[in-house]
């Protein structure tokens, strides 16, 4: 769909009864479903996912991604950098307002 420095989005759409995996990715990743819904296996830990949801997706862990009674439609966004939120000091050393 689009990558560019840091990022790269792609539309996932499964069939019903559809799966889409096992996959490792080195990066940090964020799956927004926008149609139907289904399964979400990452790492160990396995959860329902439907329209409008969106779950964070750790660098390094497997996932699976499985339909059931629906086909399933989702934007798959994989970080390449992602920083952690920090507060920061701003230029006069003053601390940055929220």
């Amino acid at each position: 769909m689009h990558a560019a420095s840091g990022v790269r989005v792609t539309e996932i759409a499964l069939a019903e009864r559809a799966a889409f995996g096992p996959l490792r990715s080195s990066s940090d990743a964020l799956l927004v479903v926008i149609e139907g819904g289904g399964w979400l296996a990452v790492a160990d830990e396995r959860q329902r996912v439907a329209v409008g949801e969106s779950i964070e997706i750790p660098a390094g862990a497997e996932r699976l991604l499985v339909t059931d009674g629906v086909p399933l439609r989702a934007i798959f966004i994989e970080f390449s950098f992602a920083p952690q939120l920090q507060e920061a000091d701003a230029p006069n050393g003053s601390q940055a307002e929220e």
